[in-house]
């Protein structure tokens, strides 16, 4: 596709690598065992550590997948002007739908050794049982989310991926009709499974417009930056409260209403999301954060995994949600997660890098890029 689209600016490309990082640190809260599966507002009442744990989870960690998609719909903007629309899906398909099948089967076969271990872990987990008719969207999302429910994102950003294109198209001939389509697309995904978190071609469709435009914001004014905090807090607030109430008294009204509030708190997490990134990456802590960026890919697959074993070992010795330590598990989960997806990611590499590519979507690991602390000026993998 040619294009006189703006250059890739390279000023984005530290405070992106630091984004994933910080998104995907405060994503894993969002899927720390055991969810919500032993939350027992009757039995417990709310206690402050559920206050704490809800409140973040609704506010900066549900609302961080929003900049990621932002940012994969600016880099597949560019990827689609430089290689066009054949060759960017058949790499988005080795880079997002191939590791999706992958870690979802690796993720299945986990829940089956659970079931061994704990009678029914294994419907609790795949929301039903493992059957041949099931395994399209079990592995690879095909009606709903997959097995291992967080990777439903790769779908979505490979159909989001998909619609690019034509979504460029109408961009170029009229700034209205490209929004006709972003929100026509938006309401379909409400009712069919065209995309399993609707939201996220909101987002993507930002991106499109930010590489169009060459517009990507490496500032934004301070009451901008305090409204979109004072939003963050207010409606994580407004959420968990909800959710509270919806625990105890479920109605379909409220479930709408949660979802309308998950839907807007987005927008201003991804400006404070980015504003932190683009500081960030000015700081001597931005460079080492950029330096754990290669290892993102390999964290985000691989969290459920890594967490849920070290669940049921945590669960028979210091005892369940309601133990007095399972703050500790769920504060340093995500460390733990990193440190795992470090170690998983380099034992890999080091036994078959083609074997590590495929895993990792073929994102390969370089020795100068993954020290932390080092830069480049290279553009970051879509």
């Amino acid at each position: 596709m040619h294009s006189n689209m703006p250059a890739f600016d390279r000023r984005v490309s530290e405070p992106i690598r630091v984004a994933r990082v910080l998104c995907i640190f405060f994503m894993i809260y969002v899927h720390v065992n055991p969810g919500f599966a032993e939350f027992d507002i009757p039995g417990h009442g709310i206690r402050a550590f559920d206050l704490f744990r809800f409140g973040l989870v609704n506010s900066v960690g549900r609302a961080s997948v929003a900049l990621l998609s932002a940012i994969s719909g600016y880099l597949a903007a560019h990827s689609l002007v430089r290689l066009g629309a054949s060759k960017l899906m058949a790499r988005r398909f080795r880079s997002l739908i191939v590791p999706l099948a992958i870690w979802n089967a690796a993720f299945i076969l986990l829940t089956v050794l659970g079931d061994h271990v704990r009678p029914g872990y294994l419907e609790t987990a795949l929301a039903g049982p493992l059957s041949l008719w099931r395994l399209p969207t079990l592995l690879v999302s095909a009606f709903a989310a997959p097995a291992n429910v967080p990777l439903g994102f790769l779908r979505d950003t490979f159909v989001c991926a998909a619609m690019m294109p034509l979504l460029l198209v109408l961009l170029r001939r009229h700034i209205g009709f490209f929004l006709a389509a972003v929100v026509a697309i938006f309401l379909v995904a409400q009712f069919v499974p065209l995309l399993i978190t609707a939201d996220l071609i909101l987002f993507f469709a930002i991106g499109i417009w930010c590489a169009e435009r060459g517009r990507v914001p490496m500032a934004f004014p301070v009451p901008v930056l305090w409204m979109s905090a004072g939003l963050l807090i207010v409606l994580g607030a407004v959420v968990t409260s909800l959710q509270f109430t919806q625990f105890t008294d479920p109605t379909a009204e409220r479930a709408v209403l949660i979802k309308a509030v998950f839907s807007t708190i987005r927008f201003p997490a991804a400006v404070i999301f980015w504003s932190a990134s683009v500081w960030l990456s000015r700081q001597a802590s931005g460079r080492w954060l950029s330096g754990l960026e290669p290892y993102m890919f390999m964290a985000f697959c691989t969290h459920m995994i890594l967490l849920t074993p070290l669940w049921f070992v945590w669960q028979s010795v210091f005892g369940d949600y309601y133990g007095a330590a399972y703050p500790v598990f769920f504060i340093l989960a995500p460390f733990v997660v990193f440190a795992g997806a470090v170690m998983v990611a380099e034992s890999l590499f080091a036994v078959s890098p083609a074997l590590f590519g495929i895993l990792n979507g073929g994102r390969l690991l370089d020795a100068a890029v993954r020290r932390p602390g080092s830069s480049t000026a290279s553009m970051p993998t879509a």
